[in-house]
């Protein structure tokens, strides 16, 4: 029917297109040529009616009508460049800086040329770090030039073998981004042991002290002017020593307030007089904990993997370290993920999961044993010990459980 349609409408327009005579361009009388507007003579009559059914908008085309069925087109396409291409040469695309010292700055210089037959553009010159800067010194070249690229790169902040980018764009059309590369081995101007001072736990009250070795690895004599502990809870003292030939200093770190809980992370910078530095900083770290000791510490207990039909408990030790405090520990409470599990003839539910507190020493020792149940339907149980305590800094505490069911002859497979 389609088709059909189609050619009525193809003949019907054919002969519209017969007896209509434009006077305007028509020739005259008499004349045997025709001619069009153009002086052309006119097209064939097929093609007429091509173009007017084209020009119709309909989009309807048909097999036989030299149209092209394939996908519509998309948007217009960015013509290619025309004339002859240029192209980005470099001398070389690598560099290696070799051994630095932390803290030290290096500049290379890239040479490249156009050694194309059509202008050069350098649209871009993109460091991949911000620890590097790039800087062209010509943009456009024509055919034949040379310019250069210059980098500085800041080791400050990196120790050991680093590798880093440049990407350079351009209109190259074989070569529209290169990667320049350089390399360098750093070495730590200025080494500490330990790496870290970490004090773990400092109840309150306590005052622990420790030491930290600051050595300069270039042999290079330094003084120190002026040290920051950056913190009112940390006191500093240092002096001048010999490490392995190399100079360094010892500074003893103190914990000089602990009434404060808190997880202390502090950076004590020590200001010097030194050819390649100005400052060396090292890190801090203290847990100042409450007068109230847990054993296991943290805030978990792991019942691990238990052998199903068998019971199986935790302990929470609580030790009081506050002098002039008798501890008191109430309200324990615990909650499983089992507590609405099994619902028993009374209306109540099968606790699978117990707590008891026991004291060891009134006062100043309690224990707190969770004990899972032999029959534990499940393969994994969870939930949480809560308690409250009497001491100001821990009104409350959370204790979260957890532990797995697995069969006996699993246990036997993994031992």
């Amino acid at each position: 029917m389609r088709r059909l349609y189609t050619t009525f409408f193809v003949a019907l327009t054919a002969l519209w297109a017969c007896e209509r005579v434009d006077l305007n361009d028509a020739g005259p009388v008499g004349d045997t040529a025709e001619t069009s507007g153009s002086g052309e003579p006119p097209k064939p009559l097929d093609e007429q009616v091509s173009e007017q059914f084209a020009a119709s908008g309909s989009g309807e085309h048909f097999e036989g009508d030299g149209h092209d069925h394939g996908a519509p087109a998309t948007g217009d396409a960015t013509p290619p460049p025309t004339g002859p291409p240029p192209v980005l040469s470099f001398e070389t695309l690598t560099h290696d800086f070799g051994r630095l010292y932390q803290g030290e700055k290096k500049t290379h210089t890239y040479n490249f040329k156009n050694e194309g037959e059509g202008d050069l553009v350098i649209k871009d010159v993109r460091p991949t770090c911000g620890c590097t800067v790039g800087d062209v010194s010509l943009k456009y070249l024509r055919p034949g030039e040379a310019a250069t690229i210059d980098i500085q790169f800041d080791s400050t902040k990196f120790s050991g073998k680093v590798t880093k980018y440049i990407k350079v764009f351009s209109n190259d059309p074989q070569k529209q981004v290169v990667d320049l590369t350089f390399t360098a081995d750093i070495t730590r101007l200025f080494t500490t042991e330990p790496p870290i001072v970490n004090f773990l736990d400092v109840f309150k009250g306590e005052t622990p002290s420790q030491s930290v070795t600051i050595t300069a690895t270039d042999g290079n004599d330094f003084k120190v002017l002026e040290v920051l502990p950056n913190s009112p809870f940390l006191d500093l003292k240092w002096e001048k020593i010999q490490n392995a030939g190399n100079p360094a200093i010892r500074v003893d770190v103190t914990v000089n307030d602990s009434s404060v809980v808190q997880n202390l992370v502090v950076r004590p910078v020590l200001r010097l007089e030194h050819p390649r530095a100005e400052e060396v900083t090292f890190a801090v770290r203290a847990n100042i904990q409450p007068n109230l000791a847990f054993e296991p510490s943290g805030s978990r207990l792991n019942f691990g993997r238990i052998p199903k039909g068998q019971a199986s408990e935790q302990v929470l030790t609580i030790t009081n370290r506050e002098a002039d405090l008798h501890l008191e520990i109430t309200d324990v409470k615990i909650e499983s993920n089992l507590d609405l599990r099994t619902k028993l003839e009374d209306g109540t539910y099968r606790k699978y999961i117990t707590a008891d507190l026991e004291a060891v020493e009134d006062g100043q020792v309690y224990r707190i044993v969770v004990r899972a149940s032999a029959d534990i339907p499940d393969r994994y149980f969870h939930g949480r010990l809560t308690f409250t305590t009497n001491n100001p800094d821990v009104s409350s505490k959370v204790i979260a459980y957890h532990g797995f069911i697995i069969e006996p002859q699993q246990d036997q497979d993994r031992r």
